[in-house]
């Protein structure tokens, strides 16, 4: 199968309990639903930093569970020197939009 990717907003993301990596966010794909989506990207960004951001979503992966929480996609991050950065979405771009 191709990899579906998406426009999500971060609605809410908290930290994974018992783990000083992860952090769980609820995203909107337009879909009339948020997706619980698990990241281990905890130790460059906190909850407050990734709410209400714009991300590129996996949308087409199969769910599972880390440390117990349901994740149903994957948020994409570019890597740099300092580790982690979020690739910015203009705002004019809709949740559920396709990448491609």
């Amino acid at each position: 199968n191709k990899v579906e990717l998406k426009v999500g907003l971060i609605r809410d993301c908290t930290l994974v309990a018992g783990s000083d990596k992860l952090l769980h966010s609820q995203v909107d794909l337009g879909e009339g639903r948020l997706r619980s989506i698990v990241s281990g990207v905890a130790p460059r960004f906190s909850p407050a930093d990734l709410i209400g951001q714009r991300v590129i979503v996996v949308s087409n992966l199969r769910p599972t569970k880390l440390r117990g929480v349901l994740s149903e996609g994957m948020i994409l991050f570019a890597e740099s020197e300092k580790g982690f950065e979020l690739v910015k979405i203009p705002e004019s771009v809709v949740p559920g939009s396709t990448v491609r």
